[in-house]
Formats: C-alpha cells, sequence, structure tokens
C-alpha cells in the first residue's frame, strides 16, 4: 500500500527535526561545527534503520517470526 503524501513528509520533517536538535545540542555540548554533528546524527539514524530492518526480516525477527529448525 502507497504511503500518502502527507504522512511520508511529515515523516520526513520529523527526522531532519530530530537531526537538527541533536546535532544543536552536540555543537552547544560538545563544541562541534554544527554541520558536522548533523551529518553524525544524520547517519547514525540511517544506519541505525538500516540495521534494525536487516534485523527484523532475519530469520526469527520481528517481521519473521519463523523459528530456526
Amino acid at each position: 500500500m502507497q504511503m500518502n503524501l502527507k504522512k511520508r513528509l511529515f515523516y520526513i520533517f520529523v527526522w531532519l527535526l530530530i537531526c537538527v536538535l541533536v546535532g544543536s545540542a552536540a555543537t552547544y555540548f560538545f563544541h562541534l561545527n554544527f554541520w558536522v554533528a548533523f551529518v553524525i546524527t544524520a547517519s547514525a539514524l540511517i544506519l541505525n534503520g538500516v540495521i534494525a530492518e536487516i534485523e527484523d526480516r532475519m530469520k526469527g525477527g520481528f517481521l519473521n517470526s519463523r523459528r530456526n529448525k
């Protein structure tokens, strides 16, 4: 089923907002350049999503509940 455009744009906005907020906090607390902190945060979120997707689709994962036999 196709996700509607408003929901997709909302999720993108929330993702960018999280990156901006964490990037700003890292700038304040760790004295990093904002764009460096933003890229680190965005990369971490993307990598986390990819790893979670792979784990969920493996045998016994959340989306594939078949047990290893």
